[in-house]
């Protein structure tokens, strides 16, 4: 899955090994500081809500734990969670079990609403400055933050180097 990590760790494997170790636990230690104390077996059933545990850790309501086991013996949404993502798995709920749908949702978007917030702050302090106070930055940061990749041949196409006159 990873190319340039399998032939960097076959080249020197030991010291390697430390180094993602190393960096693993510093991950560990900045995810404990940005969510604290924050229990997340309460919320395995997001991940994965074919398992057989007990719902009480879960923290559901009665209605949500019944609604989770019928969505637990339902053998084609099981075979459906295997074949798409885990986000498109619960958007594709969302109708007939709105209740869990919803809170899985909520939980699964809590990453990736902190993390456009995060670039775009650091997108906006990149552009301004002092020299540049003024600049209005609303069409660039939109750039930025954009997840497309821009198709510079083809802008490049559209535009004619030096204009005859």
């Amino acid at each position: 899955m990873f190319p340039r990590l399998n032939l960097c760790a076959r080249d020197n494997i030991e010291a390697n090994k430390n180094l993602f170790v190393e960096h693993l636990n510093g991950l560990l230690l900045q995810f404990s500081n940005y969510f604290g104390d924050l229990d997340f077996t309460k919320f395995a059933w997001i991940q994965n809500p074919f398992i057989d545990e007990e719902d009480d850790e879960f923290g559901l309501t009665s209605i949500e734990k019944e609604k989770l086991i019928e969505l637990s013996c339902d053998t084609t949404l099981k075979h459906k969670f295997q074949t798409v993502s885990l986000v498109q798995f619960w958007l594709n709920l969302h109708t007939e079990y709105n209740t869990l749908s919803n809170k899985a949702l909520k939980v699964l978007l809590l990453l990736a609403t902190s993390y456009l917030c995060k670039t775009g702050f650091s997108a906006l302090a990149a552009m301004k400055s002092k020299y540049r106070a003024r600049l209005v930055v609303e069409k660039e940061l939109r750039v930025a933050i954009s997840s497309q990749t821009p198709r510079f041949d083809q802008l490049c196409a559209n535009r004619q180097a030096h204009p005859s006159h």
